[in-house]
């Protein structure tokens, strides 16, 4: 081939590669956008096809890029599309299992900051952070990591005092997780850190509903001895605290 045939033939060439590869990333970018829909089947789909061609292409640099806008779109303006990502975030950690969710949990902290937010953006940062935890909690992998475990509830507990915004989404929550861990994981991990809520049962239903459920997944971590400890009484229904 002539040295003008191959420059031509270079020439019409390259505009191709770029094109090729702007439509590759143009679909892979579509995936956040349908993230976000306001239609949950437009959602689902995305999440499915996203999961599917993170494992098609496996690049690191594409999944790192996924990470970041999953988790920011924790916090989206948008109501309906938070749920959208959280459950995109939840499947990619099931799906690969080197990502470590301590890693993800500290991005969300970082990211949905109510400390450093700006005040009009707390509320979104508020659910944020929730739907970060539900996101961790839909991985399928929380009991193998017992300190996010921790980290969950801890970040749940600084959430309870927004009931304003989130209602008992909070306290329903901690109380899902609860039902989703081992006993040696309750009573190692968590028991210390939910003490001093466990000991406030009598205050709120969403209280006395986390010790109920305690009570009914860790026999052997909460026996009378313990709950004489908690609660002053080694029964939670007795005649002192009936009127309560």
């Amino acid at each position: 081939m002539s040295v003008e045939m191959m420059e031509v033939s270079v020439s019409s060439a390259e505009p191709l590669r770029p094109a090729r590869i702007l439509q590759q990333n143009r679909v892979f970018l579509d995936f956040f956008w349908d993230l976000a829909n306001p239609d949950q089947e437009v959602r689902l789909k995305a999440v499915e096809n996203l999961i599917q061609y993170l494992k098609t292409e496996n690049k690191a640099d594409e999944l790192e890029y996924t990470l970041k806008r999953l988790v920011d779109g924790l916090a989206h303006t948008r109501e309906t599309a938070r749920p959208g990502f959280s459950l995109a975030l939840g499947q990619v950690l099931s799906a690969f299992e080197d990502i470590s969710l301590q890693s993800i949990l500290d991005r969300i902290k970082e990211k949905h900051n109510l400390q450093a937010v700006k005040r009009k953006l707390a509320r979104n940062a508020m659910f944020g952070n929730l739907f970060g935890v539900l996101a961790l909690q839909q991985s399928g992998r929380l009991v193998k990591e017992p300190q996010v475990v921790l980290g969950c509830v801890q970040l749940l507990q600084c959430l309870i005092q927004h009931k304003q915004h989130l209602k008992d989404l909070p306290s329903k929550t901690m109380t899902d997780i609860l039902t989703e861990i081992p006993e040696e994981v309750f009573e190692e991990v968590l028991l210390s850190a939910l003490e001093a809520d466990l000991a406030s049962a009598f205050r709120t239903p969403e209280q006395m509903q986390l010790l109920l459920v305690a009570l009914q997944h860790f026999p052997q971590a909460l026996k009378p001895k313990k709950l004489k400890k908690l609660l002053d009484s080694s029964t939670i229904i007795n005649a002192d605290n009936i009127p309560k």
